[in-house]
């Protein structure tokens, strides 16, 4: 009883010591989680957000959209950046970030055609490299169930929860296709490698 009243009144010192900090402006710590598939776009965001609250310290995690939201359910993170679907959308306030396009990465060793963008029906017949949620749900099962509808096989080669993996195993050469939002391919692999955007169905948006 008595460690847990030390635990307590601990806590009641670091309440006071927030609501007084409180008065001169926005600090204290913030829980952030970000999937793989929107890591850069948080990270750009993260410059300005301190310039214009210092008094912020930052504690970042990086995983699967599926764990953060459960990070998020247990208040563990006080915000999550990720793509939908969410299992339980309803039980958290949810604001929706401007969309961005998804663009494919070939191989160093592939013949890639001449043409300006791939829709997902051209892409039947490459190896593929997608992005898959531990959980479910999310952009993967979305692709394949478009190309289930159409009687289409896709070949897939490999699936991973981390895009930056899938992008890395086409840098090193894996004579494959990495499907990924645009922001997270690097200005290095665009000059290495092939990258043409994603037309067509919103991987992020079929039913």
């Amino acid at each position: 009883l008595y460690e847990k009243a030390g635990l307590l009144l601990a806590e009641l010192d670091n309440l006071k010591r927030e609501v007084v900090d409180s008065g001169h402006g926005i600090g204290g710590p913030v829980s952030i989680g970000v999937s793989t598939t929107c890591e850069t776009r948080l990270l750009t965001m993260l410059p300005e957000l301190h310039g214009k609250y210092p008094e912020i310290r930052f504690r970042l995690a990086v995983a699967d959209s599926s764990l953060l939201e459960k990070d998020i359910r247990n208040r563990d993170l006080d915000i999550a950046i990720l793509l939908l679907p969410l299992e339980a959308a309803e039980e958290y306030e949810v604001r929706h970030l401007p969309p961005e396009g998804f663009s494919v990465v070939f191989g160093p060793s592939l013949d890639v055609p001449e043409q300006e963008s791939f829709s997902l029906d051209d892409l039947l017949g490459w190896p593929l490299l997608l992005s898959r949620r531990w959980g479910g749900g999310g952009s993967y099962e979305a692709i394949m169930s478009y190309w289930q509808r159409k009687n289409a096989s896709p070949q897939v080669l490999l699936d991973s929860h981390n895009i930056h993996t899938l992008l890395r195993l086409v840098e090193l050469g894996m004579p494959a296709v990495a499907v990924s939002p645009g922001r997270e391919i690097t200005e290095t692999v665009r000059r290495i490698l092939r990258v043409r955007p994603l037309t067509g169905p919103d991987p992020r948006l079929l039913p």
